[in-house]
């Protein structure tokens, strides 16, 4: 394990975390050729950071800690973007923000109580591919190139993988919360 906090998966992250400042920026003034991009390479450093990690052991606890929160930060920034425009439902980006509050808070407990790192899942993994898609799609609805009606039924295909992967981590933190009282 990587005790560095300086590693390249380590600065893909930070730099998902602040491309969310473009996002918003470039949002709020109507070019969204410019917010499609950053969306993009935000999500491919989501990828890349795992695999460079992997292949070049430079896995970190500071890596489990900002890898997720490069994912929360971006999607509640999104999220709440095309909420503004009617995009996507309120209950939807309630649902997405809530689950993201309650992982970050049980990753806080864990890590405050036993210096534990929750890794990341495949449901997990498998959501911020789907959001990722969801918010392109729902930005190329609003460069009139994508029909809202299908932003929609993935909206419902997310929220379905937002219950099952918010469920599966509150299972997750339970069972490891009751080994530990034991």
């Amino acid at each position: 394990m990587d005790s560095r906090i300086i590693t390249i998966p380590n600065i893909l992250s930070l730099i998902r975390i602040y491309s969310s400042f473009p996002i918003v920026v470039f949002f709020w003034l109507g070019n969204y050729k410019v917010v499609l991009i950053v969306l993009i390479l935000a999500y491919i450093t989501d990828a890349v950071d795992g695999f460079v990690a992997r292949q070049f052991n430079q896995v970190s606890d500071w890596g489990k800690v900002l890898d997720p929160l490069g994912d929360k930060v971006l999607s509640a920034s999104v999220s709440l973007l095309l909420l503004q425009k009617g995009i996507l439902d309120l209950y939807f980006v309630v649902l997405v923000i809530l689950r993201d509050f309650l992982i970050s808070v049980f990753s806080v407990k864990k890590i405050k109580n036993e210096k534990f790192v929750f890794q990341a899942v495949f449901v997990g993994k498998l959501l911020t591919f789907l959001l990722a898609i969801l918010y392109s799609l729902s930005v190329l609805n609003l460069m009139n190139s994508v029909s809202l009606s299908v932003v929609k039924i993935l909206e419902i295909v997310c929220l379905l993988f937002v219950l099952i992967s918010g469920t599966y981590y509150l299972m997750i933190y339970l069972k490891s919360d009751k080994n530990v009282n034991q």
